[in-house]
């Protein structure tokens, strides 16, 4: 798992390196000391480079997932399921032990409160198939999140130096960049889908052994 983050950090980082360098004079060529110059150390200098720029490009991108689509998608799925009849602040409140008046009167913050508890729930109980979908999903944002700046710089660096047919090739680069925040989107809107029917039938479970436990009652 360490191993495919470093890939989905590293290779957007190489390309988004890589294209800042050709947009610099003379290709920003690197020059070392004679003692260090060669091939194999311009390699090296580069991929240590490149780590660092793929975090710090894709951390801005991140926040903004938090803000815009993750707030969306927690507000789509509890709308989702309140039209259906559930009312999952209900169902979370008294899973947790909570009451409304403990829960945050700004509509975003108590949808993020109530995912978050959710999440906490779920996790807990140390379901193999969830974890591995969580970890899919995250390299997954990771990677779409990770590709455009390098789909951006690429458009603007045909966009220089008028590469032949480069209209089509824009459009093609930026088809490719809508497409991938059309992937961050539907990857965090099912990762929210997955956790909640997770979550109802955990309690839904833990509700039936509870009753059975209980002399008399009936489920």
């Amino acid at each position: 798992m360490q191993f495919t983050v470093l890939i989905e950090f590293l290779v957007p980082g190489l390309a988004t390196t890589l294209l800042l360098l050709s947009l610099w004079p003379d290709g920003a060529v690197l020059r070392l000391p004679h003692s260090f110059a060669g091939e194999t150390a311009s390699a090296l200098l580069l991929l240590a480079v490149s780590y660092p720029v793929g975090i710090l490009t894709n951390y801005p991108l991140f926040a903004i997932q938090k803000r815009l689509v993750s707030n969306k998608a927690r507000e789509r799925v509890i709308r989702t399921y309140e039209e259906r009849g559930l009312d999952l602040v209900e169902l979370v409140t008294k899973q947790c032990g909570l009451t409304r008046a403990n829960l945050p009167t700004d509509p975003r913050e108590q949808h993020a409160l109530l995912c978050y508890l959710m999440s906490a729930f779920v996790f807990s109980k140390n379901i193999d198939r969830l974890r591995s979908n969580h970890s899919y999903h995250e390299g997954l944002q990771r990677l779409a999140r990770g590709i455009l700046p390098p789909l951006l710089l690429a458009s603007y660096v045909v966009y220089r130096y008028q590469t032949p047919k480069w209209g089509l090739l824009i459009g093609f680069l930026l088809g490719l960049a809508l497409s991938a925040c059309f992937l961050v989107r539907h990857s965090v809107r099912v990762e929210y889908d997955q956790m909640v029917r997770y979550f109802l039938v955990l309690t839904h479970l833990e509700s039936s052994v509870t009753a059975k436990a209980i002399p008399g009652a009936r489920t």
